[in-house]
């Protein structure tokens, strides 16, 4: 294979005008209209985001020697391991801890946890664009693309997705490795990106680890026998011992959170994760708050889906999909011609190994019969990750890297009139921003947002009213809200309320019986009458002294046995949520 070292070019201060510009187009964009322009809103709905929040305040408490088990977070009680039931945030701990431990609230915390991994996303994606021999046009759209695509506001209510800066680097790295597969500090580096991407969110860890695979499989495909596969397979003994090495040390270093996932039962059936995998048409189907691509979604008919959405809006705008679909036959002119160094054929290496990931995730036919995908499920561990679209929060990257290739062709062809060059640069910056606009999120469209963004004082009420009204017991030990008590905390109903109880009982350094994760213990179920939650605590080992303590909010149901009720309600008497 020829030696394929891309340079870097120079930037400028011009090029790096460009940079910062399409930065602050694209946070003006999307991620300040989630926490408003005066910050009063914190991301996401009433429950997912909030869980988010709940596992790393939890996080933050256990490094302070608050709690003696970091994957039992105290939700589901008496359930151990429910931290590993979603994401536990490992990678992105120190971030929320630093700013809790510089005085601010969890909300305000969690907005600066939301906010900061877009400026690292957007740096880590100039620099792994710049590596791959991008120029400033190009690597500010391709850092636009990933940063800001429209995939990723689909996912408003998943905020854990949002810190993905390690996928940028994994990849130039790996392309680093491939130019010189002797050199094996580039792999090792690429394998350490992997290992702490998943601690930071164990889905685009696994997605980036495909992605990875897809780029050596494509270079494979499109090299056509011209890559020096001796070099690769036979490199020496020494080459080989620092390639185990590094792979080891990679293994060691995952294994802990794998196998705390692994050990709490994290996997899912093969249905569970087959009915969260897209259908083609979800590939053109944008979310609601698109500017310009809102009628695309009402031709597929996924824009409105309420269970899982975000999973079947994966359009990521006009350019960055035309970029890929030219950037495929780039990958034709690479087999057809020599094999050469460069951005094009980095750009026709990451088309061929996009379209394929993509193809690989969907599922086709009138039932998602046909399914690429499904012989992945038999990897330990693959099924826990169970919504597989989510690869396009990785692609965007190799996606933007295809339009930014093209762009820098552009610019190329006018670069002799400089005033023309420039005009032209920032147009097509103007565009690519275009292609991803969303509308306002306090305007006419503002309901296309209420899924990404919720008023922080109002969070702040619904759990500070819980605190209050567990602190009113004489002695508090263990907490249950009953179904009826969402009717006290405010909109959102029984399942938007669990975050609050969590949230609420947290601030104490109490346990809860409430909860809500990936999924639910067994014999669960929003119990609603004592009855019911008494039959749970028994199945777990709980013995009436156990629950000497037991705080109960809300009122129950009317229950099979009233007797039994009447006596229940007598040992632990519902406790008033004062009202707003």
């Amino acid at each position: 294979m020829d030696e394929l070292e891309t340079s870097r070019p120079r930037f400028g201060p011009w090029g790096w005008g460009l940079v910062v510009a399409a930065f602050a187009a694209g946070f003006w964009n999307f991620p300040l209209q989630v926490v408003g322009r005066e910050l009063t809103h914190v991301p996401g709905d009433l429950v997912d985001n909030r869980l988010n929040l709940c596992v790393l305040e939890h996080g933050y408490r256990y490094v302070r020697g608050e709690g003696e088990r970091f994957w039992d977070i105290g939700t589901f009680y008496p359930v151990k391991g429910v931290t590993a039931w979603s994401d536990a945030h490992i990678g992105m701990l120190p971030l929320y801890s630093g700013l809790r431990a510089c005085g601010l609230s969890p909300e305000r915390a969690f907005q600066g946890w939301f906010l900061i991994p877009f400026a690292l996303n957007f740096a880590a994606a100039v620099w792994g664009a710049r590596r791959l021999g991008l120029g400033p046009v190009g690597a500010a759209a391709a850092a636009f693309v990933f940063t800001y695509g429209m995939p990723l506001a689909a996912q408003g209510g998943h905020s854990q997705l949002v810190p993905r800066f390690l996928v940028p680097p994994a990849l130039a790295l790996l392309w680093a490795w491939l130019r010189d597969p002797h050199r094996t500090r580039p792999l090792a580096l690429c394998a350490a990106c992997a290992v702490y991407q998943t601690y930071i969110s164990v889905y685009i860890g696994y997605l980036l680890v495909l992605t990875l695979a897809g780029w050596v499989l494509a270079a494979l495909a499109l090299s056509r026998g011209r890559w020096e596969w001796r070099t690769v397979l036979r490199p020496g003994g020494r080459v080989w011992a620092a390639r185990g090495a590094a792979v080891a040390v990679a293994l060691v270093a995952v294994w802990p959170l794998v196998d705390a996932h692994r050990r709490n039962g994290s996997e899912l059936p093969r249905d569970h994760v087959h009915t969260l995998a897209p259908r083609l048409p979800a590939w053109i189907t944008p979310p609601g708050m698109t500017e310009y691509y809102s009628d695309l979604a009402k031709y597929t008919g996924m824009g409105s889906t309420m269970t899982g959405a975000g999973e079947e809006q994966l359009f990521p705008g006009v350019l960055p999909l035309g970029a890929v679909g030219l950037g495929t036959l780039l990958a034709v002119v690479v087999v057809c011609r020599r094999w050469t160094p460069g951005p094009v054929t980095v750009a026709a290496v990451a088309a061929l190994s996009s379209v394929a990931l993509a193809l690989l995730v969907t599922k086709f036919g009138p039932q998602g019969e046909t399914w690429f995908y499904e012989p992945l499920l038999k990897i330990p561990g693959a099924s826990g990750v169970r919504a597989t679209s989510r690869i396009v929060l990785v692609l965007l990257f190799p996606a933007g890297v295809v339009l930014g290739v093209l762009l820098d062709r552009a610019v190329r062809c006018v670069e002799r009139w400089r005033f023309a060059a420039a005009a032209f640069a920032a147009l097509a910056l103007a565009v690519v921003a275009a292609d991803q606009r969303l509308t306002g999120a306090t305007g006419e469209r503002s309901n296309d947002w209420w899924w990404a963004r919720y008023p922080l004082a109002e969070c702040v009420s619904r759990r500070t009213r819980v605190t209050e009204a567990v602190r009113a017991h004489p002695n508090p030990k263990l907490v249950y809200a009953f179904p009826a008590a969402a009717d006290r905390i405010g909109a959102g109903g029984p399942v938007a309320m669990q975050p609050d109880i969590m949230l609420g009982v947290q601030q104490l350094g109490l346990p809860t019986a409430n909860g809500w994760s990936g999924r639910h213990p067994v014999g669960w179920g929003f119990p609603s009458t004592y009855s019911e939650l008494l039959a749970f605590f028994k199945a777990y080992g709980l013995s009436d002294e156990d629950l000497s303590g037991l705080v109960i909010l809300g009122e129950p149901a009317p229950g099979p046995d009233p007797a039994f009720e009447r006596v229940a309600r007598a040992r632990h008497q519902p406790v008033p949520i004062p009202v707003p």
